[in-house]
């Protein structure tokens, strides 16, 4: 999400640390309580549900540059050109493979 939409605020990188710190916690936490997959028998299931709510909490709150979520982008179908993936790749990929 942060390649697709990399025209964040000048906090996008302590976003980027955040959630993905909090959504792993948040996995392992309940992977390891096994407190959800005893209701959902089908583990595979609830990874594809547990994804799905993650992408979607994650495109409400992330800040934009512009000042309009990312989930609201997508609604108004304002999709990343190939210009914004690359610069994306840029600005995030290389802030941890080139340190």
């Amino acid at each position: 999400m942060f390649i697709c939409f990399p025209y964040t605020n000048k906090y996008g990188h302590y976003f980027l640390y955040g959630l993905t710190a909090f959504w792993c916690v948040l996995y392992l936490y309940l992977k390891v309580k096994n407190i959800l997959f005893r209701l959902f028998p089908f583990s595979l299931i609830f990874k594809m549900i547990f994804f799905i709510f993650m992408l979607f909490i994650n495109s409400l709150i992330i800040p934009q540059s512009n000042g309009k979520p990312i989930i609201k982008k997508i609604l108004n179908k304002e999709y990343p050109t190939s210009n914004d993936i690359k610069h994306g790749r840029i600005k995030f990929l290389n802030s941890f493979f080139m340190k």
